[in-house]
């Protein structure tokens, strides 16, 4: 099954339990860090960061319930915190396709 289907259920949750969706879009990133196709994360970035989107997962799960309550600061604050260490793996471990779309997702956009 594709990454994609988890990433929209994700969001769609978020969405429904009053979550912004800017929010929800970093959130949503921050639980399922790679993409169905290629490039390959490098593997020991790899690693580190799917124990990490556990750890994440494990924190977020109540605010994923239906109906559940949530403190959006707070629950961004954990999101961009694991944005930034996936983003610093990558770099450390020179896979400059993922160091890039996390430091995109860690600007604030322009234009908007």
């Amino acid at each position: 099954m594709s990454i994609e289907v988890f990433r929209l259920t994700a969001f769609a949750r978020l969405l429904e339990n009053g979550m912004s969706q800017s929010a929800a879009t970093l959130i949503t990133l921050a639980l399922h860090p790679f993409d169905d196709a290629p490039p390959v994360p490098v593997r020991r970035y790899e690693k580190k960061a799917r124990k990490l989107s556990r750890d994440f997962a494990r924190r977020l799960g109540p605010f994923l319930q239906p109906g559940a309550t949530l403190n959006e600061p707070e629950v961004v604050r954990i999101a961009l915190e694991t944005l930034d260490a996936y983003r610093d793996w990558a770099v450390a471990a020179g896979d400059n396709y993922y160091a890039t779309r996390y430091d995109a997702a860690l600007r604030p956009s322009s234009g908007d």
